[in-house]
Parts: structure tokens; C-alpha cells; sequence
């Protein structure tokens, strides 16, 4: 049996297949106690967002190694590489630092433009939250040109790769992905998204419209950008394509 919820507490939830909120205390993770056992109000997250513009923390060099990418990072659904302890990304030219945590809590940093933006959340991302993809709506209301939602829909100069995102889209969805569309670095994290999405889709629904929204050039890869409307909400989805025709990035924003 579940932990039961008990009033008042603050505590993590996630939802059984039938709708009915179950307290998640991630007392069987994998990744140890200590993934357990840090906690923290969101204005202590608060001050140590701001401490992090100041040396008081870290010194300069400390923090610029923090922030330099050490391997490429799970590009399913969350960011593109990462340093020590932070994802790192840029969305529309804009350098972003970033991290989620499981239970729907997320920091989404823009060094350069002095914006911090903290979100707490208690439901288990795999449930329709997506702390991260509110954080980054929230910093562009503040940054724009980094906006997602500010971008409008356009004419895709390649309509057959427009067809295909979606076509990739839908399989997802249906939880039947052609892995042969992935580079096999991908595998794993698409395996992992197909999990994640089928818990996202009873609470945003049906599958609609794609719409294209964009390109830019990021690290020698053209990354597209698209809107997937669906019929009680959006995701936003960023794909990049190896010289060969593989995805190499395929990453789900719940605005």
C-alpha cells in the first residue's frame, strides 16, 4: 500500500492510473539517501540562486567550471549537456543553466541577463507537471527573445521534415517509437520518454496539430523548433538531425 497523505504535510504526490493523488516519498530510489534527504523552502532556493551571481559561494573560476559542459547530457527531454551538477543549454542564442528535480521542482538560470527563476511544484513530473518548462516560461516573460511561447507559427521551407517530426511525434505518443529515427545515443533517453509521456497525456489529451515555429544553429547542429497542440494543452518540441539523418535531439517543454 501507498504512504498515505497526511494533512498539511508538504510532501511529493504522484497520481494512480484512476486519478487518485498518492504521496511519493522517494524512499526506494535508486540514487541513494542522499537523493532523499536535502530540503529546502523555495526562498532558501531563492537565496542561493542569488548567491550564485556573487563570489561568496564560489569563486569565478569555480562557478565558470560548473557551468562548462563535461559530457553531453540526456537530450530526450531535458537539456543538452551538462557541467557539474547543471544542465547547460541555450533557447534562441540565450545561455540557460538549468535543472529539474523528480517531484516537480526546477531552477532555470540566464547568467548573462541577471534572471533566476525558481519553481516548486509537488506532483512527480511523470504526471503532467514540468517545473523546468514553467520556469522557462516565467524567465521569458522577463527575456524574451528566449520566449517560446512568443513564437508564432510559420512555413517550414522543408515541409517533408515538418511531416516527419510529426510522424516521430505520433509514435511517441502511441508508445510505438521507431528507434531505427535515433542515434544510438539517443536510445535509452527516447525508451525513458516514451514512459514519461504516456502518464502526460491523459492531462493534456488528444494529439491535434504541429505547427513549426523555428531554427537555429546551435554547436554545429541545426535545431528546429516546433509547437504539438493537443486538445487541453501544448508541448513544445526542440529536434536535431546528424548529418545522416538521425534525431540527436528530441526534447518535450510543458509550458
Amino acid at each position: 500500500m501507498p504512504p498515505p497523505i497526511i494533512k498539511n504535510r508538504v510532501s511529493g504526490y504522484e497520481l494512480t492510473p484512476d486519478g487518485t493523488f498518492i504521496s511519493n516519498r522517494r524512499t526506494s530510489s535508486d540514487f541513494g539517501p542522499l537523493y532523499n534527504d536535502l530540503g529546502a523552502t523555495i526562498i532558501d532556493f531563492a537565496h542561493w540562486a542569488a548567491a550564485l551571481e556573487t563570489n561568496r559561494v564560489l569563486s569565478p573560476a569555480s562557478r565558470d567550471a560548473m557551468w562548462t559542459a563535461q559530457s553531453r547530457a540526456n537530450d530526450s527531454l531535458y537539456w543538452r549537456n551538462y557541467g557539474f551538477g547543471f544542465g547547460l543549454d541555450r533557447y534562441r542564442g540565450t545561455r540557460v543553466i538549468l535543472h529539474s528535480g523528480h517531484t516537480g521542482v526546477a531552477i532555470v538560470i540566464l547568467p548573462e541577463k541577471h534572471i533566476s527563476v525558481v519553481v516548486f511544484t509537488n506532483l512527480d513530473n511523470r504526471f503532467g507537471t514540468d517545473a523546468q518548462g514553467l520556469a522557462l516560461g516565467v524567465a521569458g516573460f522577463y527575456v524574451p527573445e528566449i520566449s517560446l511561447l512568443d513564437m508564432s507559427a510559420k512555413t517550414d521551407a522543408d515541409p517533408a521534415r515538418t511531416e516527419r517530426v510529426r510522424s516521430v511525434l505520433t509514435r511517441l505518443l502511441r508508445g510505438e517509437p521507431d528507434y531505427s529515427q535515433y542515434s544510438t545515443s539517443l536510445l535509452s533517453s527516447i525508451q525513458k520518454g516514451v514512459i514519461d509521456i504516456s502518464t502526460r497525456t491523459p492531462h493534456i489529451g488528444g494529439f491535434t496539430s504541429l505547427a513549426f515555429l523555428g531554427e537555429e544553429d546551435q554547436d554545429g547542429e541545426k535545431l528546429l523548433y516546433y509547437r504539438a497542440d493537443f486538445s487541453k494543452g501544448r508541448l513544445f518540441v526542440r529536434v536535431a538531425f546528424d548529418d545522416v539523418g538521425k534525431i540527436t535531439c528530441f526534447q518535450m517543454i510543458h509550458i
